[in-house]
C-alpha cells in the first residue's frame, strides 16, 4: 500500500512540473501561472467521471467562475497585444 502512496506523490509531481516547466517554453508566464488555476476544476471532472461524485451546485458555480476568469485574462492580454 505505501508504494501506491509513493507511486500517487511521484508520478502527478514529476509529470506536472515537467509539464509546467515545457509550458513555459511555448507560452507567456501568465497564461501558465492563470491556467494553473483551473487545476481545480478539472479535478472536480475528474472525480465526477472516474468516482461518479458529483460536484455540488456551489462547486459547479464557483468552476465556471474559475474558468471565465481563466478566459477574461487570457483574452484581454491578447487584445491588447
Amino acid at each position: 500500500e505505501i508504494q501506491l502512496f509513493i507511486l500517487m506523490a511521484l508520478i502527478p509531481t514529476l509529470l506536472g512540473h515537467t509539464m509546467q516547466n515545457w509550458a513555459l517554453g511555448y507560452l507567456p508566464a501568465y497564461v501558465v501561472s492563470i491556467s494553473l488555476l483551473s487545476e481545480p476544476v478539472g479535478s472536480g471532472v475528474l472525480g465526477w467521471l472516474i468516482f461518479d461524485e458529483l460536484p455540488s451546485l456551489g462547486v459547479f458555480i464557483g468552476g465556471i467562475i474559475v474558468l471565465l476568469g481563466v478566459y477574461v485574462v487570457t483574452s484581454a492580454e491578447k487584445a491588447t497585444s
